[in-house]
Order: C-alpha cells, then sequence, then structure tokens
C-alpha cells in the first residue's frame, strides 16, 4: 500500500486556511471602516481644537490691548464709553417730549398734519397750501410743547438716551420718537418759512441741526443711520430758508457755525465702528445665531457647528481693524479705500472653502453694514458741504449785493474753500443763472453705480435740470426774497 503524497495539502487544510485568510481580510477591513475614520476625524477634532487654542489666545491678547487705550470690547464697556462721551442734561425734559410724543391726541393731531403736509408740501412763500389753517393750529395747541423742545436743545449738548446696549430693542425704541420729532420740528420749520417768520424759522432749524448734533455720539452704526435722516431732513429745510431768503444775516451766520460745530464725518464714522465691534464682540459672548435676521440667509448645520468660535470672533477683529485704518480725517478721501476693502474682504471670503466661509460665516455678516453706511455718511458729507456753500452764498449776497462767481470768494464771509471741496480741487459748483438765480450745485457720489464699491465721479459741470428740475444736491436761491401770502 502505497503512503499518501504529503507534499499535495489536505482539501480540508486548504479551506480552512482560506477561511482564515478572509476573516483577516475581513478583520482588517472592518478595522480600516471603524477606526481610521475615527483617527481622522480625532486629528481633525485637534487640529480644529488647537486652531481655536491660538485663535483664542490672539483675541485675548487683542482684547486687552484695546482695553488698555480706553476702547469697548462689550456691552459694559460699551456703556461706559457712551456715557463718557454724553451727558444726561434734560433726559427728563426728553422723557417728557417722548411721553407727548407717544401720547394718543397729540400722535393723532400730528398724524393728521402729517398726513395733510405730505399730500401737498409745505411750498415757498406765494403759494397757498391746503393744510395752512391745520398746521398753525397744531403749533398753537402745542406752543408749550414747543417750548419745552427749546429749553431741551438749548444746551447744545450731545444727550444720553436710554438704552441697554446688551438688549437692541432698546436701541431701537427710541428711533421712532427721535424721526417723529425731526417730522415736527421740519413742519414748524417749513411753514414759518412760508410766512416769512425769520425768528420761528431760525429757532426750528437751530433746534433741528442741534438734536442731530445730540445724537453723534451714539456708538451703533444704525443709531447715526437715523442722525443722518435726521439731519438731511433739517438739511432740506435749510435749504428752502435760503431760497425764500428768510433768514437775516446774524441767523444765516449762527446756522453756519452750528453745521459747522458738528463732527466731521469722518469722526463719526470711526466712533459708530468702534461701538459696533464692541457691540458685535459681545454677542460672541452669547449664542450668536440667536437672531436668525443678523444673516442674509438661515445658517445651516456647518455654520451653527464651526462659526463663532474664537476664529470667527478674530476675523471680526480683523475686520474692524482694517476700516478704523482707513479713516482718516476726510472721508471723502477715505470713501473709496473703505469701499475697497469691504469689497475685497467679500471676495477673499468667496474665494475659502466651504469649511472656512462657515468657519467665518458671523464676522461676514459685517462687511455689508459697513459698506451701506460709508455710503450715507459720505452723501451726508457732501449734503452738508452743499448746504454750508448755499448758506455762506446767501450771507456773500447779503454782503456783498452780489452773487459770488467762485467759491474762493466765500472767503470773506468766514467759509474755507477747502472745507467744501468734495473731492480733490474741484469745489462745488456755483452759477448765477441768466434770471439772476444763483445755482448751488453738487452731487450724490452713491448713485447711480449698484456695486458698492463703484462711486460717481466728481462733476466738472452744472446738472442738467431740464428733465429733474427737483433734482437733489442742488439748491437754487433767488436775487429777491419772495413776497408773502
Amino acid at each position: 500500500m502505497s503512503s499518501p503524497d504529503r507534499s499535495t495539502p489536505d482539501p480540508d487544510t486548504r479551506n480552512d486556511r482560506r477561511g482564515l485568510f478572509r476573516f483577516g481580510c475581513l478583520g482588517w477591513s472592518l478595522i480600516l471602516l471603524t477606526v481610521l475614520p475615527l483617527l481622522i476625524a480625532g486629528s481633525m477634532g485637534l487640529w480644529w481644537k488647537r486652531r481655536q487654542t491660538l485663535a483664542n489666545q490672539a483675541v485675548t491678547d487683542r482684547l486687552q490691548t484695546l482695553s488698555a487705550q480706553g476702547l469697548p470690547i462689550d456691552a459694559i464697556s460699551l456703556q461706559t464709553y457712551y456715557n463718557r462721551s454724553t451727558t444726561n442734561h434734560g433726559r427728563d425734559l426728553w422723557r417728557s417730549i417722548r411721553d407727548q410724543l407717544n401720547s394718543e391726541p397729540f400722535a393723532t393731531s400730528l398724524g393728521n398734519v402729517l398726513i395733510a403736509v405730505d399730500e401737498k408740501e409745505i411750498p415757498l412763500p406765494g403759494k397757498p397750501y391746503p393744510a395752512d389753517k391745520e398746521v398753525q393750529q397744531f403749533l398753537d395747541d402745542n406752543a408749550e410743547f414747543f417750548r419745552k423742545i427749546d429749553q431741551w436743545l438749548d444746551a447744545d449738548t450731545h444727550f444720553r438716551v436710554e438704552v441697554d446696549f446688551r438688549d437692541f430693542d432698546t436701541v431701537f425704541d427710541q428711533f421712532g420718537d427721535q424721526r417723529n420729532l425731526a417730522r415736527v420740528l421740519r413742519v414748524k420749520a417749513r411753514h414759518a418759512i412760508h410766512h416769512g417768520d425769520s425768528v420761528s424759522a431760525h429757532q426750528a432749524l437751530r433746534n433741528g441741526i442741534f438734536f442731530a448734533r445730540g445724537q453723534e455720539k451714539s456708538p451703533l452704526l444704525i443709531s447715526h443711520l437715523v442722525r443722518i435722516a435726521v439731519e438731511s431732513v433739517v438739511m432740506d429745510s435749510v435749504g428752502m430758508s435760503l431760497e425764500a431768503d428768510t433768514l437775516d444775516q446774524s441767523q444765516l451766520s449762527d446756522l453756519l457755525q452750528a453745521i459747522d460745530a458738528l463732527d466731521s464725518s469722518a469722526e463719526s464714522l470711526r466712533n459708530a465702528i468702534i461701538g459696533e465691534r464692541a457691540f458685535a464682540l459681545d454677542n460672541f459672548n452669547r449664542d450668536v445665531f440667536a437672531d436668525e435676521d443678523l444673516f442674509f440667509d438661515k445658517p445651516d448645520r456647518l455654520q451653527r457647528t464651526l462659526g463663532g468660535h474664537a476664529t470667527d470672533k478674530l476675523s471680526a477683529i480683523d475686520s474692524f481693524e482694517l476700516w478704523l485704518r482707513a479713516v482718516s480725517d476726510d472721508l471723502v478721501k477715505d470713501a473709496p479705500l473703505l469701499l475697497d476693502i469691504a469689497d475685497q474682504q467679500s471676495q477673499s471670503l468667496q474665494q475659502l472653502n466651504v469649511f472656512q466661509q462657515a468657519e467665518r460665516c458671523v464676522s461676514a455678516t459685517l462687511t455689508p453694514p459697513i459698506q451701506m453706511s460709508v455710503l450715507a455718511f459720505l452723501r451726508n458729507e457732501h449734503q452738508r458741504r452743499l448746504v454750508r456753500t448755499a448758506i455762506a452764498a446767501r450771507l456773500y449776497r447779503h454782503q456783498e449785493s452780489r452773487w459770488p462767481q467762485t467759491v474762493d470768494e466765500l472767503q470773506r464771509v468766514g467759509l474755507d474753500p477747502k472745507s467744501v471741496h468734495p473731492s480733490g480741487d474741484r469745489p462745488f459748483g456755483i452759477h448765477e443763472q441768466a434770471d439772476g438765480t444763483l445755482l448751488v450745485w453738487g452731487f450724490d457720489p452713491t448713485t447711480d453705480y449698484s456695486a458698492f464699491s463703484e462711486l460717481v465721479p466728481t462733476p466738472t459741470e452744472p446738472p442738467d435740470l431740464t428733465l429733474n428740475p427737483d433734482r437733489d444736491m442742488v439748491i437754487r436761491i433767488s436775487t429777491k426774497p419772495q413776497e408773502n401770502e
């Protein structure tokens, strides 16, 4: 009997070896499929945590530096910063004024007057308007209210409003009353101009300027946008008084001085950005996703996971620092750089991968408001320069019995020509028309372009008013005062 060939594996042995091999492969596969992702996730988690630790240390260092400079870094220090630059003078008067603005009888009466005036604007002298008697009755019935306003604004101070910078609703609560008071002063001023009442017109215009000035130290962008709106209403009424030649030389000089006393647009913007930085940084101390209105789109899960942490906060600090460095003492010169910085930030964000974008989702919401605010501040600066030029031109007419031919001639009435140059060496235009009317023309650098980063170039010739006789940034000043009705 022959012995078995030991070189040939037994079939059962071969099957066992194959089974062990398959089991080993399966085991390693399971290990790779379970452990490797965990290792990768763990490594990513450690990397991200390390990244946040470094960013958090950088944030701490930056905040300590800002605090050492006396700058606000959160809601508490922002309140201190705001209180330091404002006064409680007239607090009770402002509270009383607000109470009356919100009282049902006054609000109803004011609403009726505003509706009547909105339907047909109060015109220049010599042109009747339907709401004349109704407006006069409103002014007579509330004479004590207007005396209270005179008393409150006579001090010409930066008044403090009652706000809690941890609660944005307390900021919004002030806006409606501020807007309504501005509209009340506008009605009084234009009604007085229509009737040639220089004393009442001057007082209302002066109060309007002081009211806008009183809000200059508010440390939030949105508050400044309201202030700019209030100031714009006053400047329009000043323009009407110049067209009608309502005010005498001393009253004109007083208004010019009041406008000159306003904080520069650059200073106001810097103050607003400083306050906005503290307000934004304080939000990082809470649930930054609690208010979804801050975001253009509802934050997704990735953004909620990666955003709002130290890297996001550091990115916000960097952005504010760039904007503040770009603000000097002349907003007209600074605006292109500010808009370019904001534009570059938006483009840089688009170039990041989806994870990096999510990591900066909160700080990314800061750029659009800054862009829009710069445009609003810039337009406000141009309107100021236009009105100051027009006041000086009317003063010049009173003193010299003729119109100035160039802006440089306005030095005779105390206006520095350089202070009204919108850009370079191009001043706002002064053009005497054939009928003897002086056309004082400026321009709005923020219109005609859809892109935030583009501004309208400075024009060199007066605008064509044929198609749009009521064009903004134009004030017509007649040679002689118009006859009162």
